[in-house]
């Protein structure tokens, strides 16, 4: 999934690529939070189309559609990258 932000809060223009786990970092004021607002809204939307496109009622359906329709990644290929993560992260 590729969501592009224009005069969004101090974002001129992004691009940016959700594929699979997607890390945003960066130094204060470069628009990490405006950027995660938005993601915000983006998926606090996704519920009703969720609901009308695949008829996703549950969270587990729900989480079970965005994993496959929107990050297009098996569930398993998200468990497995987010436990690489947390082994990094918590080695730190």
């Amino acid at each position: 999934m590729i969501i592009e932000l224009k005069n969004v809060g101090m974002i001129k223009e992004a691009k940016i690529k959700l594929d699979g786990l997607t890390v945003i970092a960066g130094e204060n004021d470069t628009g990490k939070s405006t950027l995660s607002k938005a993601l915000y809204c983006i998926f606090d939307a996704l519920p009703d189309v969720l609901d009308v496109e695949y008829g996703a009622k549950t969270y587990q359906e729900r989480f079970e559609s965005i994993v496959k329709h929107i990050f297009k990644i098996s569930e398993e290929d998200l468990y497995i990258k987010l436990i690489k993560l947390y082994q990094t992260t918590s080695m730190t």
